[in-house]
């Protein structure tokens, strides 16, 4: 049983790998299966749970997958609790090589043309991702992560306000203010 007292069953496993990863990045399940006596399906679950809570990211190119530690231990965007693990594996690729074009992109991530579109689209909406058009292709970054939180509370603020339209608008601007302030957001960064 999971709680507080009680950590999750494969803690110590994970907490291996993690351990390895952060000596050894860039290693493949193979090179890591060769170190560990676990089954393959069993460091694999765990090398998803990591990937999945954002300590370690991978990359695949071609048949091979690697993992690397994430810089900093945040590799997760904030204040986004609807975002999918497949949109979370594609907000970490393109975090990984920014400028990335969609071509690019469904081979690193071995993944239909279409269902990345849509994925790519949605992200965009969401604030998660931004696009730049260099000649026909475009190029795909990720949106720092205090850029990401600022939108959120910047669009919880504005939802707020039109429920119960309980601020004026020079104390709109006073919190909106605030907020640039608290998230060191610059008059450039707003406009991308």
């Amino acid at each position: 049983m999971k709680g507080k007292n009680n950590p999750s069953p494969g803690t110590d496993k994970r907490e291996m790998l993690l351990s390895y990863i952060k000596e050894h990045p860039g290693r493949s399940l193979s090179a890591i299966r060769r170190v560990f006596p676990y089954p393959r399906g069993t460091i694999s679950h765990h090398l998803k749970v990591l990937v999945r809570e954002g300590k370690i990211r991978s990359e695949t190119l071609g048949s091979t997958t690697r993992y690397y530690p994430c810089s900093g231990g945040f590799f997760k965007p904030p204040g986004n609790p609807d975002i999918s693990d497949l949109e979370l594996r594609i907000w970490q690729t393109i975090a990984a090589k920014p400028g990335s074009t969609q071509r690019e992109l469904t081979e690193y991530l071995r993944m239909g043309r279409m269902s990345l579109s849509y994925h790519l689209k949605k992200m965009s909406r969401d604030g998660l991702i931004h696009t730049r058009r260099r000649g026909r292709y475009i190029h795909y970054f990720h949106m720092e992560p205090r850029l990401i939180a600022y939108k959120v509370e910047l669009r919880e603020l504005i939802t707020d306000i039109l429920l119960r339209r309980s601020l004026t608008a020079d104390e709109f601007k006073q919190k909106k203010e605030g907020l640039r302030i608290k998230y060191g957001i610059d008059d450039d960064e707003i406009a991308s």
